[in-house]
């Protein structure tokens, strides 16, 4: 090959019925190609229509504040002030993506650029990849680029895709311009946490310039080391790319990921280093048996957030329920974002998590920030949680199977150790300790806390509440309660405001010959 030359060349047009639609298109590879180039847009953006809009974002919002106790007069208004949707009033985007494939089915990446007026060509070659897309020597063969068509939410919407065989990578493919990302923003603001001897704060659930973060995945780890985190979980939509990066020395431990992303919801996927395809060549959804790929193969699946927004305001967010058995999933975001922005959908999960467990399911609750940029990263009026893992072990492995184990509690910043002892035995969260022959067990907390503001204690026996604890006004103070029921035991301590701080996973309970 020696100029080049176009492979596809494709244009369609879409009504809003073709919302969460997919259109896969086939295209040869020819032999000696050095790279490749991708080109595509689509337009309009998105609707500017204000009355539209509003309607729009209002039964969103009334959607998402149903059946929860902060649902009432006033709230819708108050929730579309308070968390900033009349954005998405003044504008409710479009949304298409385009995921490719190599012959062998591989992913080679995703466009992920629906927020530019004017997206830059993508490349791929050998050595050298755009944001999103991973280097890759073009094979010659049958290549597919499947369009998925999340959202048309004006009355039509157009679509171009070209795709060019290059000898090799032209000079301009390097060039940054390739993707700005110019972000003005300091030093990131460090929480005070309480830090307890074999004990890991981590970020479960982050987006880098590979998907739609704004921060490469090199100064994605150095604000997280400022800000006191000692590992990242890499969870971009639908692509690996960032891992290669992720290879390096860095100042956290790294751990593999990717944000299965869907039609109908979200779930992230931990240790894992390549993507499984949700969908099939016949425009089959096969949600599920991709996740059960990645369990085979030791990968953790967590449900994420599944109490979001929906379309409009979050495309796809928002798990709709009987798409996925609760089953396949091992961790769940109990806690998504900052209680201040997400209570009604972090109280509505917690509920969730108590009935899965009551189905004889075992999630482990991990807390996510969804950390793209500076929006989810502490402020003064906003804290995100972080999940603890209790681990000598930093590395992925370790981090991940303490975890699986269930040892780990979320926090704004206290630390809680929950330990129980019966005449049988001793344990902590993620243990199954057996009642002694009296059938009584000693529940013992103790908690510390950056600052001695009010606060009560909850311990929660099978999602009920069991006892209440209200702290003194000390940094370091410990608690005990006898209790004598079999079940699951785990503690909530919340501010005298009614801010949750911290939230333990289970210690089970069992009769001795249970």
């Amino acid at each position: 090959m020696d100029r080049p030359t176009v492979l596809l060349t494709w244009h369609g047009r879409f009504a809003p019925g073709d919302s969460g639609s997919l259109l896969p298109l086939d295209f040869d590879v020819p032999p000696e190609t050095g790279a490749l180039a991708l080109r595509f847009r689509y337009t309009p953006n998105g609707s500017r229509d204000q009355d539209r809009n509003a309607a729009a974002v209002r039964d969103c919002a009334a959607r998402y504040l149903r059946e929860s106790v902060f649902d009432g007069p006033g709230a819708v208004d108050a929730l579309v002030a308070s968390r900033g949707l009349d954005r998405n009033v003044r504008w409710i985007r479009n949304l298409f993506n385009v995921l490719l494939h190599d012959p062998s089915g591989r992913s080679v990446g995703r466009w992920d650029l629906g927020m530019r007026d004017d997206p830059p060509t993508v490349w791929i070659g050998p050595d050298f990849a755009s944001p999103g897309f991973a280097a890759h020597a073009p094979a010659p063969g049958r290549w597919t680029a499947a369009v998925e068509v999340w959202e048309v939410f004006t009355d039509a919407a157009e679509a171009w895709l070209e795709v060019t065989a290059w000898p090799a990578l032209p000079p301009e493919a390097r060039m940054p311009a390739a993707r700005p990302r110019r972000i003005a923003a300091g030093r990131p603001r460090k929480v005070a946490r309480v830090r307890a001897p074999d004990v890991l704060f981590g970020e479960m659930h982050s987006h880098t310039v590979h998907s739609d973060g704004v921060w490469t995945v090199v100064r994605q780890a150095e604000r997280a080391q400022a800000m006191g985190l000692d590992f990242v979980a890499l969870t971009d939509h639908n692509v690996t790319a960032g891992h290669a990066e992720a290879v390096a020395p860095a100042p956290i431990t790294r751990i593999r990921g990717i944000e299965l992303t869907t039609f109908f919801g979200h779930f992230c996927l931990y240790g894992i280093d390549r993507h499984v395809p949700w969908y099939d060549r016949e425009r089959g959804i096969r949600i599920t048996e991709a996740i059960d790929a990645a369990r085979a193969g030791g990968a953790l699946a967590s449900l994420a957030h599944p109490n979001n927004f929906g379309a409009p305001v979050c495309v796809g967010c928002r798990f709709q329920e009987g798409t996925v058995p609760y089953d396949r999933f091992d961790l769940l975001e109990v806690w998504y974002g900052a209680w201040a922005q997400r209570r009604t959908e972090i109280v509505k999960t917690l509920a969730l998590w108590d009935r899965m467990w009551d189905d004889g399911l075992r999630p482990i609750a991990i807390a996510a920030r969804d950390w793209h940029g500076p929006g989810q990263e502490d402020t003064a009026e906003v804290t995100f949680p972080v999940t603890a893992v209790q681990t000598t072990d930093n590395s992925e492995a370790g981090i991940l199977g303490a975890i699986r184990a269930g040892r780990a509690f979320l926090t704004r910043g206290p630390s809680l150790e929950l330990a129980v002892r019966t005449q049988a035995g001793a344990g902590g969260v993620g243990d199954t300790v057996s009642l002694g022959a009296d059938g009584t067990a000693e529940i013992r907390l103790r908690i510390r806390r950056p600052n001695a503001a009010p606060a009560v204690a909850c311990l929660v026996h099978d999602g009920r509440a069991a006892g209440i604890w209200t702290l003194p006004r000390r940094l370091d103070a410990s608690h005990e309660w006898t209790v004598r029921a079999p079940g699951r035991w785990r503690v909530e301590l919340w501010a005298q405001d009614g801010e949750l701080l911290a939230l333990s996973n289970h210690v089970l309970l069992r009769r001795g010959r249970e």
